[in-house]
């Protein structure tokens, strides 16, 4: 399985507003705001990971994510592999995200700058033969 997948707002609140704007809403009023209409659902990178490590943790797959897109950043061509981005472009996006963290909702106060700081990613999952 092969999906590319942009974690951004799909000009919700873009580009007139902070790119990390959408990050400001609750789950729920989030969900509220987006359902039924086509906008994105707001999984964010951390989500991901963590589904993708009890699948492969279960044995049921094994991944490779690719980092397609860092906020504050933009595009990383080629796409890499989270450790073989440098300090320096991690560092950029990470500040950025700090910058604007007294303003994401509360359920996300937590979640490490760099997990924010993800704004695309590209997934590669093979199932693994049990």
């Amino acid at each position: 399985m092969i999906h590319k997948i942009d974690l951004r707002d799909h000009e919700m609140f873009t580009p007139k507003h902070h790119e990390l704007t959408f990050l400001r809403f609750q789950s729920g009023f989030y969900r509220s705001m987006t359902q039924n209409s086509g906008r994105p659902n707001r999984v964010l990178f951390h989500r991901y990971r963590e589904r993708l490590e009890r699948l492969q943790e279960a044995k049921r797959i094994n991944y490779v994510v690719l980092i397609t897109r860092l906020a504050g950043v933009g595009d990383l061509i080629p796409h890499q592999l989270p450790e073989k981005i440098d300090a320096d472009t991690w560092h950029r996006s990470e500040r950025f995200v700090d910058e604007y963290r007294p303003r994401v909702a509360q359920e996300l106060a937590q979640v490490a700058s760099r997990d924010l700081a993800v704004a695309g990613i590209f997934l590669v999952a093979t199932r693994t033969c049990q």
